[in-house]
């Protein structure tokens, strides 16, 4: 999302579309027949009951938002993209990189400070980012360089956004 003039931005802003502003109604009440189905839904994709409770009570009462025009990426981010980014950001210093292994999968975990931005694991399919410990970089897997971004923590998604002079999109926007 647009909102800066750095290099980053003049980059970036030809992969920009305009949304136009409005008004929209957001959220639900709790007496809305769509909210069992919700519900469902939810519990379907694995929340618990009680994980369920706090989603509803975030997204009632039912209200009027009003959005203003923005840039938003024409595509999801890159993995190569990220790649590049989290590699400016080793090569300088700015993010420390850390091996775990749990339940007998090894990982790494990348920091800015102590705010974890990713967790790049190796044995799952669904990670696009390596880090290659031996050359100390970090490269898109194979045949993955153009997958969405994956694995990236909200701080390092924020984090990417900042440094192309851009922002993240609010709960409303999305």
């Amino acid at each position: 999302l647009a909102s800066g003039t750095g290099y980053w931005y003049f980059r970036y802003i030809s992969k920009m579309v305009p949304l136009w502003g409005g008004d929209f109604i957001m959220g639900w009440d709790n007496t809305s027949v769509a909210m069992e189905e919700l519900q469902k839904a939810h519990v379907d994709m694995g929340y618990s009951p009680e994980e369920w409770d706090t989603i509803a009570a975030r997204s009632a009462p039912r209200r009027l938002v009003q959005i203003r025009s923005f840039f938003i990426d024409r595509t999801e981010v890159a993995c190569s993209d990220v790649a590049k980014w989290m590699q400016y950001k080793y090569d300088n210093k700015e993010i420390s990189v850390e091996y775990y292994v749990e339940n007998g999968v090894g990982y790494h975990a990348v920091y800015i400070g102590d705010m974890p931005i990713a967790n790049l694991y190796y044995r799952q399919n669904h990670t696009c980012i390596k880090f290659d410990s031996k050359n100390r970089k970090f490269v898109p897997i194979e045949g993955r360089e153009m997958w969405p971004a994956n694995a990236i923590s909200w701080y390092g998604a924020d984090a990417y956004c900042r440094d192309r002079g851009a922002r993240l999109p609010t709960e409303a926007e999305w």
